[in-house]
């Protein structure tokens, strides 16, 4: 059985608390058998591998390449 309680500031509110205490359910979204049977139905697809090196690797290769290896080549003229 399902009452709607029509409140002026809190609809929902007012409407779950007086159906709680009435003893009233609150309707379900679709039957709890039905839970969970469209993922398990669905076939797995394996995981692509990454491309991209995590962050930390990333940061130190272009932090060796950027400022450790330019320092050991001569330096450049600057630019204008």
């Amino acid at each position: 059985m399902y009452i709607k309680i029509y409140c002026s500031i809190h609809n929902f509110f007012i409407h779950n608390i007086c159906t709680h205490y009435l003893g009233i359910d609150m309707p379900s979204h679709g039957s709890l058998t039905k839970a969970g049977k469209v993922r398990n139905a669905t076939p797995k697809i394996p995981a692509k591998p990454k491309k991209n090196l995590p962050p930390r690797r990333r940061n130190w290769r272009n932090y060796r390449r950027r400022i450790l290896y330019a320092e050991l080549q001569q330096p450049r003229a600057r630019r204008r």
